[in-house]
C-alpha cells in the first residue's frame, strides 16, 4: 500500500473504479471523470481535470495519464 494526501492506495494498476473512488474520497474539484481514448467528451469545460487511458474501448487497458485544463493553460502527465 502506498498513502497518497492520507490515503492508502494498492501498489497496482489501478482499475478506473478504484481511480473513481479515490477522486471522490480526495474530492478533486472539478473532475470530469476517467474515460478511455475515444470516449473523451468532446467538448471540454473551461476548467477540468481527468484521467484518460490510452486503449481503446476493445482492449484491457494500457497507460493512465491525467489533465488539467485551466481557461487556455492545459497539462498532461
Amino acid at each position: 500500500m502506498i498513502s497518497v494526501e492520507g490515503l492508502e492506495m494498492p501498489y497496482k494498476a489501478l482499475t478506473n473504479l478504484e481511480i473513481t473512488n479515490a477522486v471522490k474520497k480526495l474530492e478533486i474539484p472539478r473532475f470530469r471523470g476517467v474515460f478511455v481514448r475515444g470516449n473523451i467528451p468532446v467538448k471540454p469545460n473551461s476548467i477540468e481535470r481527468g484521467v484518460l487511458n490510452l486503449d481503446d474501448t476493445s482492449g484491457k487497458g494500457t497507460h493512465w495519464v491525467a489533465w488539467y485544463k485551466e481557461n487556455d493553460r492545459n497539462y498532461y502527465f
